[in-house]
């Protein structure tokens, strides 16, 4: 599970609005309301990509 792309001044950066599952699953439109909920000190939806 990852982060999407985008390009941003020439480089790629993470774009928190999608999670890419496999080459089937896409979550798209994730608010960024959803990142103020907070684990341990961390946004629980990065919690979920890294795991």
């Amino acid at each position: 599970m990852k982060y999407a792309k985008k390009k941003e001044n020439g480089k790629n950066v993470n774009d928190k609005t999608t999670i890419l599952y496999n080459h089937r699953i896409t979550v798209k439109d994730i608010p960024p309301e959803a990142y103020r909920y907070i684990v341990s000190g961390k946004p629980a939806i990065d919690w979920v990509v890294e795991r």
